[in-house]
């Protein structure tokens, strides 16, 4: 679905496939779905290199497909392109474009995203500190299933309690 700005039964499968060695099966289930742009088999295909490619060249294919899901508003593509900036993988390292990135993300519903932009606004990292908005994030996202909020969220409370 190119309208979906989360994870289907498609990332599920092709998970399967990875998660089974299945390399060939897996680019065979993305195929005809690039050809028409769709952003969660963009998504996909960046996390996997192409028979005979080079490192360099995954890499880079790997950042351009990445960035068109992004651009498409696939949550979890936008989410990794946060934690790139955020890091400095592939490109300039840059707290604020990962904060804008992340506050996509969790805006589109994403527990990691909303993990990620709530500690944005609890170290004032790109974006001003803004101390409920980040713990509502935070417990969103621990809500809605990201462990590392709800690990934050229980030191959180055995600090203070």
């Amino acid at each position: 679905m190119a309208s979906a700005r989360l994870p289907t039964a498609l990332t599920a499968n092709f998970d399967k496939l990875i998660d089974s060695d299945d390399f060939p099966a897996a680019r065979a289930l993305i195929q005809p779905l690039l050809s028409s742009g769709d952003a969660e088999a963009l998504f996909l295909s960046s996390t996997i290199s192409l028979s005979g490619e080079d490192q360099d060249g995954f890499e880079i294919r790997s950042l351009m497909d990445l960035r068109r899901a992004a651009a498409k508003g696939y949550a979890p593509a936008v989410y990794r392109l946060g934690c790139y900036y955020r890091f400095g993988d592939f490109v300039q390292r840059d707290d604020g474009v990962a904060a804008g990135y992340f506050r996509e993300a969790a805006d589109a519903g994403l527990p990691a995203a909303q993990y990620e932009y709530g500690l944005c606004l609890l170290r004032g990292k790109g974006v001003a500190s803004d101390q409920e908005a980040a713990l509502r994030l935070v417990r969103m996202a621990a809500f809605g299933g990201d462990e590392l909020a709800l690990h934050f969220l229980l030191n959180e409370s055995s600090d203070t309690g």
